[in-house]
């Protein structure tokens, strides 16, 4: 009955420090690395995704043409300060006003050999701020001391004669048909002194009115008398006036909302206008949200809007 223990003690189990497992070093930097990694693939996805343009360097990378300039966005709690057509005189040392001012100078060194007189404002298709950058660059140019006249040559969706307060029963088609003189067809802007002409919509054919010899020697005789002629037309995908006007005038300025225009669509709408032979100014980028513009940090116009934006404040 007498049992003799071979068990002996070998190591004292004391209490660990530290569980055995999981290995929370190894964890973290696995998650660090593994976070890292899915970081940078969805940053590249997100940017083969985004397929519209941010900066005036990538335009010009893409499309081979100057960039005029940037337009920056006016938020909507100032637009009840005023319009947006109106932003420019209530607000003239406004980042958005100054804009204006930089795109005009632009556009002028365009051909510095011989600056253009008639321009063109068009866009690939709506929405994209053309015609309120029309009515801005006549006024700021108006406002400049130059005789200028603006025309509105979108007859499918006009909008000027809303926004200046213009007559719509006197246009270019009642001049050219001999039914109102020119004095009757023209609009003075109280603000500026800027000269337009109104449209209407509805109207059969505009193309070939605007196409038109009448079309032709009208533009020739006006840019005779203004120093500056603005044209707003419609948008080159969306209807071919455009392209028909882009012959007449002496330039056409590409209006492409930041961020927001396809690439594949602003190439078809340009390569539409070489096409037919129309000299192209430039591309303006509109509606640029100046905040997260300067968290790219292209080092444009645009980040100096969002970035110093207390200097024209």
């Amino acid at each position: 009955d007498m049992q003799q223990a071979d068990a002996r003690l070998i190591a004292r189990a004391d209490l660990p420090i530290d569980p055995s497992f999981p290995n929370k070093k190894l964890f973290i930097a696995l998650a660090f690395v593994g976070s890292s990694l899915f970081g940078i693939l969805l940053a590249i996805i997100i940017e083969r995704l985004d397929n519209g343009f941010r900066s005036t360097d990538q335009i010009e990378q893409v499309t081979g043409l100057s960039g005029l300039g940037m337009v920056p966005a006016v938020t909507s709690s100032r637009r009840l300060s005023a319009p947006l057509e109106e932003f420019l005189v209530r607000k003239p040392s406004s980042s958005y006003a100054e804009s204006i001012r930089s795109i005009r100078t632009a556009i002028l060194y365009s051909h510095v050999d011989k600056p253009p007189r008639a321009i063109l404002i068009t866009s690939a298709v709506p929405e994209e701020g053309k015609s309120s950058l029309s009515i801005s660059l006549a006024r700021s140019s108006a406002k400049a001391g130059q005789k200028v006249l603006l025309i509105d040559a979108d007859m499918r969706r006009p909008r000027i004669h809303k926004s200046l307060k213009g007559r719509s029963d006197a246009t270019l088609a009642d001049l050219f048909a001999g039914q109102k003189t020119a004095e009757e067809v023209l609009n003075v802007d109280e603000e500026t002194g800027m000269h337009f002409i109104c449209t209407r919509a509805g109207m059969p054919n505009p193309q070939d009115l605007l196409g038109s010899q009448h079309m032709r020697d009208f533009i020739r005789s006006v840019s005779q008398h203004y120093d500056l002629v603005v044209v707003d037309s419609p948008p080159v995908l969306a209807a071919s006036d455009s392209a028909v006007l882009s012959r007449i005038v002496d330039a056409t300025v590409f209006v492409v909302r930041w961020e927001h225009t396809p690439r594949q669509v602003v190439l078809g709408a340009l390569k539409q206008l070489q096409a037919v032979g129309g000299s192209i100014a430039g591309i303006v980028l509109t509606r640029v949200n100046v905040k997260k513009h300067v968290r790219f940090g292209y080092g444009d116009a645009g980040y100096y809007y969002g970035k110093y934006r207390e200097y024209t404040a």
